[in-house]
């Protein structure tokens, strides 16, 4: 996997495996899910280093509109902005771009409207599904999402649009294969991750009830009494159960006090939906594959961690070699950390306000987050036409220009930068999807009856989860943290134990996560949470005894930055700014890199800039200078070199930069 330690382990995920069986039906196994903290089974992981990364290069794709991509002059424009490559659909030739000089990758490769929903597609069905919100169970046409991924037809046909991409992809054009092959672009059971029940047509209910099995449990006991047991249900028969809308149990639940809650049914229903999704997505994966081999294969415009949509990342990453996340709640560097190693991880940057200032600072800061290409939103921004059929650049595309120049260079910053892997110091962010839909539910109190209006783009500023994961992201800023899934806790750990383990929002945890974590603490690894962890169980039972023994508490992570450096010790680097106007200084974001025996700081100030479900974000960045001074935690000189003024700063503990507000610094030295 792409970090610096990686997990060796069998998958659990909150307290149940979820595996695609033959003709894509799910088996879901339940466990056993008490009140209290259990010991970690008896399997064992180890944390093992990673290899060195392999070379590769930062491309710099621009996504091109038709009647820009067929001008003449398209190529060497796009080029003279420092772009080394372009989108391709099924009906787009690559070959003139090739020819050119310039790379592609296969774009919407499942066909569009599939993976992904189109508004057309998905309008009417969601005012069907509006205006039944308040049903328990609506009627099949506002609970069927618009093309069922479990639908044979519908995946034959995907598969076959899969294979002809990919084939192409393999084939290359001029000697030349696709750069990757991405299946669709803002994919999800609904639209992006915006709420909704979809799909629970009859052949998704179907497979729900199938597919259900548990564990741990007598097995001469019937799954319906099981499934009763577990979710406070009382089906007479297996025939009986149906999966749980939002609807259903908010009208169950909702009402009561948390403390009371039992979501069981409708957690499990997400999670069949999220595996839905996943399984689809690591299927025509391992269809481009067999046509492909060695070519990267997923999706662009990837969101956060969502209680909807699908977007359960450790669930549908370890099935692909490409992800394009929108960096919402920190999706950036999560699928950086938990997805395979080697995977190309890209970044989109779009115009936004038009302010440049604010696009090159989120360049900059996708590079320290761990994004190894770049595509850029889009040729009607970068460039307008002239009536001759010549090229200008826009006045954001001429502002952009020389940064992407430098990242596309060959062999220069963007393609060292693109070769290295995150430091590593020991620390970890967890990330719980099970509490990521609880505290959807729980944040959604507030909504009544119009909590299928709480959509992406709300989410993104107003959701708990994601607050608690930025504060925890902020307090360690400047430490070589990493995320890993909760699953990973649930087996005794051999080897090196991570020294600081942090549970932003983690109220929902399965029985052997809170069983693994306390023999962490015991262990003497700082665990610390922002609220009381495990309120609910992995299945979204609240707990007679909620919490996890030896976690310490740090109500909004305010004192986490102090508790992790008394731990754990110093950073590698510090970094203090300050403003020339006067202004509240800033903190200022490293990402931590090291490859080829080199060690590489890219360090960007941090701004309030808010990102939405469509990848465009909204913020201010002041027009003034800021003043950053570093210095080496352990207060040894070392030979660093200043990438981005390409000068020598010779042998320094500490030193002073001064840029304007919205610039990065990007700094190296001998890692030996």
């Amino acid at each position: 996997m792409n970090r610096g330690m990686q997990l060796r382990r069998t998958t659990r995920l909150g307290g149940f495996a979820l595996l695609a069986a033959a003709g894509g039906a799910l088996c879901v196994t339940i466990g056993a899910c008490g009140d209290g903290p259990v010991a970690p089974t008896p399997e064992t992981v180890a944390w093992a280093a990673d290899d060195a990364p392999p070379a590769r290069r930062h491309a710099v794709v621009l996504w091109a509109y038709d009647e820009d991509a067929a001008r003449p002059q398209f190529a060497a424009a796009a080029k003279a902005l420092g772009v080394t490559g372009v989108q391709c659909t099924a009906d787009r030739d690559p070959a003139p771009f090739v020819a050119a000089g310039l790379d592609w990758y296969e774009d919407h490769s499942a066909g569009k409207g599939t993976l992904e929903l189109r508004e057309k597609d998905s309008k009417p069905v969601w005012d069907r599904a509006w205006a039944a919100r308040k049903d328990a169970w609506p009627a099949a046409d506002a609970r069927s999402r618009p093309v069922c991924l479990r639908d044979p037809a519908v995946v034959a046909a995907m598969e076959e649009r899969v294979r002809a991409a990919a084939r192409r992809a393999k084939r290359g054009e001029g000697g030349r294969g696709a750069l990757w092959i991405s299946l669709a672009d803002e994919a999800g059971m609904s639209v992006r991750a915006n709420p909704g029940d979809w799909c629970l047509c009859e052949r998704c209910i179907a497979a729900f009830r199938e597919s259900v099995s548990f564990g741990n449990t007598s097995a001469g006991s019937p799954i319906h009494e099981q499934f009763n047991a577990a979710c406070g249900t009382d089906y007479a028969n297996r025939a009986a159960i149906v999966p749980w809308t939002t609807s259903g149990i908010r009208q169950r639940e909702i009402a009561n006090d948390p403390s009371k809650w039992n979501l069981a049914p409708w957690m499990l229903t997400r999670r069949f939906q999220d595996e839905t999704f996943a399984s689809a997505v690591r299927h025509l994966a391992d269809v481009a594959r067999a046509e492909a081999p060695g070519v990267a294969v997923g999706l662009c415009g990837t969101q956060a961690p969502s209680a909807f949509g699908g977007y359960d990342y450790a669930r549908f990453l370890p099935g692909i070699s490409f992800v394009e996340p929108y960096d919402i709640g920190l999706s950036l560097p999560i699928c950086r950390d938990l997805a395979p190693r080697g995977t190309v991880i890209a970044q989109t940057v779009f115009p936004d306000t038009g302010d440049a200032r604010l696009t090159r600072w989120k360049l900059w800061r996708g590079l320290a987050r761990g994004a190894d290409c770049t595509i850029l939103w889009s040729s009607r921004d970068m460039m307008t036409a002239t009536d001759a059929g010549a090229f200008q650049p826009t006045a954001w595309g001429a502002a952009l220009a020389a940064d992407l120049r430098v990242l596309s260079a060959p062999g220069g910053l963007g393609d060292r930068l693109a070769s290295t892997s995150p430091v590593r110091e020991g620390m970890v962010v967890v990330l719980s999807q099970d509490s990521v839909r609880a505290r959807w539910m729980l944040d959604s109190v507030e909504d009544g009856d119009t909590w299928m209006r709480r959509f992406g783009s709300y989410e993104s500023t107003h959701s708990t989860a994601i607050a608690s994961r930025e504060a925890a992201w902020r307090a360690l800023s400047q430490r070589g943290v990493e995320f890993r899934d909760v699953a990973e806790f649930e087996r005794k750990l051999v080897g090196p134990a991570p020294r600081v383990v942090v549970l932003p929002d983690a109220v929902a945890l399965d029985d052997a996560a809170v069983g693994g974590l306390a023999l962490l603490a015991r262990g003497g690894t700082l665990v610390i949470a922002d609220t009381q962890p495990a309120r609910f169980d992995g299945l979204g039972r609240a707990r007679a005894t909620p919490g996890v023994p030896g976690c310490e508490i740090d109500a909004e992570f305010d004192g986490l930055a102090k508790r992790v450096e008394r731990a754990a010790g110093p950073p590698v680097l510090r970094a203090t700014a300050k403003r020339a106007d006067g202004g509240s200084s800033p903190a200022v974001e490293i990402g931590l890199r090291e490859g080829g025996g080199v060690r590489y700081a890219v360090c960007v100030p941090t701004w309030d800039v808010a990102s939405s479900d469509d990848g465009s974000s909204t913020g201010d960045i002041p027009k003034t200078a800021v003043a950053v001074t570093y210095a080496f935690g352990d207060g040894k000189a070392r030979a660093v070199r200043d990438e981005r003024a390409g000068r020598d700063l010779g042998a320094v503990a500490t030193w002073t930069v001064t840029t304007d507000a919205a610039e990065a610094s990007v700094f190296s030295w001998s890692a030996r």
